[in-house]
């Protein structure tokens, strides 16, 4: 478990299928999918036994420090050991949580998880252009912008940009002791 002010995060368990498949087919965070199609319980089974076997990735339920309830999901995933570098994601599940820090703390642990106890060079990610929070977030954070996938996704009725985006641990390291001092202001909720 990784634990921080606001939040800790433990590892998913078999247990977390309806609420992990609740929050994927919720509007406010399907919208920010590239590719969502309904899925059914069993499906979220097959996926959640799947990564409960893999050896290349780490799945975490973000939950609130103060009431343990589950808030969301925090991954790394397609580890790399030899190169160093992982992907990674996220998801606020339950909406209450917006703007309360957590994301940003979750995203901190995380990083510094990747970083410092998995040996990670790099840290990348992909995410919908117009998903201006999480691309402003992942900025603090030291993550540089890769490249664009042009008009990747049909969404919405239009097509959209995928953003690429990476950070290297010493661009983390450099922004670290900054975005501690932001999650000072948010401890006091």
């Amino acid at each position: 478990m990784l634990s921080g002010k606001l939040c800790y995060l433990r590892s998913v368990e078999v247990y977390d299928l309806e609420i992990i498949r609740d929050w994927r087919i919720s509007e406010h965070v399907s919208s920010f999918f590239p590719g969502f199609e309904p899925i059914s319980l069993q499906e979220q089974k097959n996926w959640i036994d799947k990564i409960l076997s893999e050896s290349s990735s780490y799945y975490f339920i973000i939950c609130d420090k103060a009431t343990s309830s589950p808030v969301g999901i925090i991954y790394l995933t397609t580890i790399d050991r030899l190169n160093q570098h992982t992907e990674f994601g996220y998801y606020l599940g339950d909406i209450n949580y917006h703007g309360t820090g957590i994301a940003i703390e979750a995203e901190l642990l995380l990083l510094d998880f990747a970083f410092n106890m998995q040996n990670m060079h790099k840290v990348y990610c992909e995410s919908l252009a117009y998903n201006k929070k999480a691309l402003t977030i992942h900025r603090k954070f030291g993550f540089t912008e890769d490249g664009v996938k042009r008009e990747h996704i049909y969404k919405n009725g239009r097509w959209n940009d995928i953003v690429i985006m990476s950070a290297l641990k010493k661009e983390f390291l450099e922004k670290k002791e900054g975005i501690e001092l932001v999650m000072n202001s948010f401890s006091c909720r």
